[in-house]
């Protein structure tokens, strides 16, 4: 699959999509759902807040398992798997574009960690990785129709929820696409909140 460069006009009517290679797409209706990147697709026609929020997390060894609940505290939070490993995470890093552990995002996450449950500093470290999560000013994912562009819809900017709230996301969107109301109302969480 090729990536989508930018939405396509006809005038000022939206016609669909452009593909990075120059293939236009042409459609219906336009769901924008394009994580960290929604707002760098070309041809908004209005600026959407939705950036990289850097994500990093650190895994250690513990047999058996000490913990049975997650832990969530303003710093760090903790999670047991079944498989032995105790998740440590995350740092929340706004616009940084880059995907990657570094020795400060880990030396703040296993320093929480430690915070929390002081005898995991002398266990294995067996896992690192980092991820972006598109985030959005208040933190609220944009979901529903454009105010001005009837047949474009957005569902961005979920942050540390996107896998979660999919589901919902997409059959709350989807009622708006075909027309229908949705059960839950759209409009609080409008592109229209940021000006």
């Amino acid at each position: 699959g090729a990536a989508v460069d930018r939405l396509a006009w006809d005038g000022g009517r939206l016609a669909g999509v452009e593909l990075a290679g120059g293939e236009r797409l042409e459609a219906d209706a336009v769901v924008l759902a394009a994580g960290c990147w929604a707002g760098r697709l070309g041809g908004l026609p209005r600026a959407l807040p939705v950036l990289p929020v850097h994500g990093q997390i650190a895994a250690v060894a513990v047999y058996p398992q000490r913990l049975r609940h997650c832990i969530d505290t303003p710093r760090c939070y903790l999670v047991p798997r079944a498989d032995g490993r105790l998740i440590a995470g995350a740092t929340v890093e706004r616009g940084v574009w880059r995907k990657a552990v570094t020795p400060a995002g880990l030396c703040s996450v296993l320093a929480g960690a430690t915070e929390i449950a002081p005898w995991i500093a002398d266990l294995p470290l067996v896992e690192t990785w980092s991820g972006l999560r598109p985030g959005t000013p208040d933190d609220l994912p944009v979901l529903g129709p454009d105010p001005e562009v009837p047949n474009l819809f957005y569902a961005a900017g979920h942050y540390r929820n996107g896998i979660l709230l999919a589901p919902l996301t997409g059959r709350l969107v989807g009622e708006a696409v075909l027309g229908g109301a949705p059960e839950v109302e759209l409009a609080p969480f409008g592109i229209g909140r940021f000006g």
